[in-house]
């Protein structure tokens, strides 16, 4: 249920809307950072603080910890940083711009990888055929959710350029 929030934080009293969502949902911001650098650091990075809390516009955002993320190219896990808003409780994570969520594998990767997939009818040497059948797998359905296409299969190079040139996220 909707409704008002009244907290008391650092001698003044915060008021907003309590928002219907989970209010343990994590959302991913993507920032501009320097992976080999991020990769180096690893805790130590300074990351850019939000401003605002994406849900609810509360400027009392407080850093949460960090969680541990495997990118392809890495042997060794990224840490990545979190915050918390102090009004709505939402988990905001900061992920490295070009990393789609749910993905290890860069964007660009996934559309080449894809795009060599249907015009060759073969996955390239780099890619197993399990995680290459889960994006194809995944991007024709969202072909056929978004674009109310009968038959995707028929068009669907051309689908998967046109999300790509309009920065559609075609996985997600």
């Amino acid at each position: 249920m909707g409704g008002f929030i009244l907290r008391y934080f650092k001698g003044v009293w915060a008021t907003g809307v309590i928002s219907t969502h989970d209010p343990n949902i994590v959302m991913l911001v993507h920032t501009d950072v320097p992976l080999d650098l991020l990769a180096r650091q690893g805790k130590k990075f300074n990351w850019k603080k939000p401003t605002l809390c994406p849900r609810c516009d509360n400027c009392s955002i407080w850093g949460h910890g960090f969680v541990l993320c495997f990118l392809a190219g890495y042997k060794e896990g990224i840490y990545l940083k979190r915050y918390r808003c102090f009004l709505c409780r939402l988990v905001v994570t900061m992920k490295p711009l070009g990393f789609p969520k749910y993905y290890r594998n860069a964007k660009a990767v996934i559309y080449k990888t894809l795009k060599y997939r249907l015009c060759k009818l073969k996955w390239p040497d780099q890619c197993s055929r399990q995680r290459g059948g889960n994006w194809l797998r995944r991007f024709i359905s969202k072909v056929r959710y978004d674009f109310q296409c009968l038959n995707p299969e028929r068009h669907v190079i051309a689908w998967l350029t046109y999300c790509s040139r309009k920065n559609i996220p075609f996985l997600a």
